[in-house]
């Protein structure tokens, strides 16, 4: 059957499925729906939304795009059988991640053992092959191993780290998917970076912690699984899980690769009987239950090996921990001033240490602000009288209370005025410590004021103001609310929602969504791996929307002029102005005009996704 004929066969489907169940319907709710009524439509929606996800652990580990496909499509055939023992559905992302992890490394050692027993000839070929398919073997061993590492944290760190580095949410998005306050999302993935980096030193590796965090920043784009994959797939979840064999829907090597990793979670569940036991027979039914909880996470582990002891778990789980930020109040007439370096104590053993450094700014209306820290968010207002104050905090972690203290001498910051420009910057003088140090600040500045605003690790946020707006992050998300001048919004790993906006406004963004409101404007708004939204009216001039996979949605006023030139190559396109949609090979192209001599022109762009131009209703 052709792509595009397959591609209109599924469409149907997947929007019975939204539909039926809706885009926003938890993980949870759709295994509950999976494991009660064998409903196909929400195991569907589960693959679809993991996709990306369990390809990107795959193709990390495996070169052949054959074997990533045969290692994708087992654990999603996994996942059908084992979708009712699954303990705490919310963190399905992690448990599939683990799972994903464990059958691509026991590809990769089955292919490594056969190529061993072939030819010389045929040992080049495969050689030959793999060096087509990777363009830095170096590097991709290096996030190898960084996988290996995060399939074996603990869950509550595991899933975290996968919803937000590897599935691309946002920290907001990972809470609610998880239930726990923002706050407890950012403390679990500080600690799990911090345990990544410690892991990789003790390997011989030698990873900082920005080292850490590009390797789990991972490529900016990966393509979606094919639409036959994912039908043959879904097809097979259900006989699979009924009877362990799909024959004629799946190769043989993946249910060989499903029934081992079956057989492997077989073997860890009667090791976890078996320490319960254990546990009852030395220590009475508390010591039981807590074995229990302690292997209960493992989806994936080699079984054990006769003769050899286990060595006993390193990581055991403990309560959910929300992270302790606690900021002394000072009095609003005290504009330059410098906290006391305070020392607390941690749940995990670690000391934190935090100062808290405020300045403020005579200036004019509409002053130029320079701000930049590390590992820490940005919150700006939009509401002072002709001044700036700014309010920076510095945060230390350490194994103790003195070398937190140090690591709060090791950030210098500069805060500087000339005329009628003030530049704030937060660095630190030596990069490679034992302590874990960030900065975050809180500034109000006049309405006009000209921001350029930037962090290497954390979320920005504006409220008000008319000046230009410069964002740049390299992981967390951008708001700007009620923003009424051009702005430049770029991050790498994270959302973007910006509203009030007017003249040129340039959105970027390599992992997340974006939603903009602008009146007026110029916009070029483009994003890797999420869906684009506008809605407002567009100024004269070219217009670009774009994404690698999500869909496009544009509102413009009933009487609005413009021409368009959108193109989808899976999915649909919806025009509320007119038709003008004409089929060509391999995705769907309209090219029209609306209105008498239109000075605006839009281009919509989207390689997995459906486009729709909306009229604003009344």
């Amino acid at each position: 059957m052709a792509p595009g004929s397959l591609s209109r066969l599924l469409q149907p489907v997947r929007d019975a499925a939204g539909r039926q169940i809706g885009p926003t319907t938890s993980d949870s709710a759709l295994l509950e729906r999976f494991v009660r009524h064998r409903d196909e439509a929400a195991f569907e929606l589960l693959v679809w939304r993991h996709d990306r996800m369990v390809n990107s652990v795959c193709r990390r580990v495996l070169g052949r795009r054959q074997d990533v496909e045969d290692a994708w499509q087992a654990t999603f055939l996994t996942l059908a059988c084992k979708a009712g023992d699954i303990g705490d559905r919310r963190a399905l992302a992690g448990w599939l991640y683990k799972v994903a992890f464990r059958i691509a490394l026991r590809l990769r050692r089955g292919v490594a053992k056969r190529e061993q027993g072939e030819p010389a000839a045929g040992h080049m070929d495969a050689v030959t092959a793999s060096d087509e398919l990777t363009v830095d073997v170096a590097r991709r061993e290096f996030q190898s191993i960084v996988h290996e590492e995060i399939s074996r944290l603990p869950a509550k760190y595991r899933t975290p780290v996968v919803l937000c580095y590897i599935e691309g949410k946002t920290n907001e998005e990972a809470a609610r998917q998880l239930g726990c306050p923002t706050s407890t999302v950012v403390t679990w993935l500080a600690r799990a970076r911090d345990r990544l980096r410690s892991r990789l030193t003790r390997r011989g590796l030698g990873a900082t912690t920005a080292t850490v965090a590009a390797a789990l920043a991972g490529p900016e784009s990966v393509s979606a699984s094919s639409p036959a994959l994912l039908q043959s797939t879904v097809g097979a979840a259900l006989v699979f899980a009924n009877d362990r064999t799909a024959a004629g829907l799946v190769s043989t090597r993946v249910a060989l690769l499903t029934k081992g990793a079956l057989h492997t979670m077989f073997l860890n569940r009667m090791r976890l009987v078996a320490a319960i036991v254990m546990g009852v027979g030395l220590a009475g039914a508390g010591s039981g239950l807590l074995a229990f909880r302690a292997l209960a996470d493992d989806p994936g582990s080699p079984p054990p090996v006769a003769g050899r002891p286990q060595a006993p778990n390193a990581n055991p789980p403990r309560p959910a921990e929300a992270a302790q930020f606690e900021v002394a109040a000072r009095p609003a007439d005290d504009k330059d001033g410098k906290d006391k370096p305070k020392a607390k104590s941690k749940p995990d053993g670690q000391q934190k240490a935090e100062e808290v450094v405020t300045k403020s700014f005579k200036t004019g209306k509409a002053p130029s602000v320079t701000l930049e820290v590390f590992n820490g968010g940005i919150t700006i207002v939009a509401d002072a009288a002709d001044a700036v104050d700014a309010r920076l905090t510095k945060q230390a972690r350490a194994a103790t209370e003195e070398e937190a203290k140090e690591g709060l001498k090791n950030i210098e910051i500069d805060m500087k005025q000339d005329k009628d420009t003030v530049t704030i910057t937060a660095r630190r003088r030596e990069k490679d410590r034992v302590s874990q140090e960030s900065v975050s600040a809180e500034v109000r500045v006049p309405a006009g004021a000209v921001l350029d605003l930037r962090t290497d690790n954390g979320g920005v946020q504006v409220t008000g103001g008319t000046g230009n707006v410069a964002v740049q992050t390299a992981n967390g998300s951008i708001q700007v609310k009620d923003g009424k001048g051009p702005m430049r919004l770029t991050t790498r790993n994270g959302s973007i929602a910006a509203s009030g906006a007017t003249g040129r406004v340039e959105l970027s963004t390599s992992n997340g969504r974006i939603d903009l409101q602008a009146e007026k404007a110029v916009v070029t708004a483009h994003t890797s791996n999420g869906e684009v939204r506008f809605s407002g009216s567009l100024a004269d001039g070219k217009h670009s929307l774009t994404t690698s996979n999500g869909r496009l949605q544009l509102t413009l006023p009933a009487g609005a002029r413009f021409r368009v030139d959108a193109t989808t190559s899976l999915g649909a396109i919806e025009n509320d102005f007119g038709e003008g949609a004409s089929a060509r090979v391999g995705g769907v192209h309209l090219q029209t005009t609306v209105g008498d001599d239109p000075k605006a022109t839009i281009m919509l762009k989207t390689s997995n996704g459906g486009i729709e131009i909306r009229k604003k209703k009344d």
